[in-house]
């Protein structure tokens, strides 16, 4: 019986501090870079251009300031071209084409849902700002509904969300 009651003692220990094994413990850093598509500024114009993006690039760092709740910067970089949306050029606007850039600062933050070593769900928002030649308001955001990020130290990651970093993105990241 005093087996048994140790036994039990023993799981029970074992079973509480599993839930404390994370990987996204207070003070681990993390560097990212990826790539996605479908931005919010392809969309912010449409009604006036139909905006052709070639991607957007970004790196990211980020703070575990609490277990799994991480703050950081962002910058990210997209290649755009414009042309007068095709409503517009039948009512007789000139049909104008037109390359433009955009370079965008953030500060973002993320919550992991999940934090397991080799496996991480979770979801952030972020706040930007914006230099562009296309542009007059300067500021935007990200919203990440949802993300995933598989692996150890060196991970692969996939978020889904809505913003200036798009609407997918995939990347790599290596946490410290």
């Amino acid at each position: 019986m005093k087996i048994l009651k140790n036994a039990s003692l023993l799981f029970l220990f074992m079973a509480l501090n599993i839930h404390s094994i994370q990987a996204q413990t207070k003070g681990t850093s993390q560097i990212s870079m990826g790539y996605g598509a479908f931005s919010i500024y392809e969309y912010a114009s449409m009604f006036f251009e139909d905006i052709e993006s070639k991607g957007i690039a970004s790196l990211n760092y980020k703070y575990a300031v609490k277990d799994r709740f991480m703050v950081g910067a962002a910058i990210s970089y997209e290649a755009l071209t414009g042309h007068t949306n095709d409503v517009l050029v039948a009512f007789g606007a000139e049909d104008t084409e037109r390359e433009f850039t955009n370079i965008t600062f953030a500060v973002e933050t993320d919550y992991r849902y999940v934090s397991k070593p080799s496996f991480q769900m979770y979801s952030g928002i972020g706040v930007a700002y914006f230099t562009s030649d296309q542009y007059d308001t300067n500021l935007s955001f990200q919203i990440n509904a949802l993300g995933f990020r598989v692996g150890k130290k060196l991970a692969a990651y996939a978020e889904l969300g809505f913003g200036y970093k798009g609407m997918a993105q995939l990347g790599a990241s290596y946490q410290f």
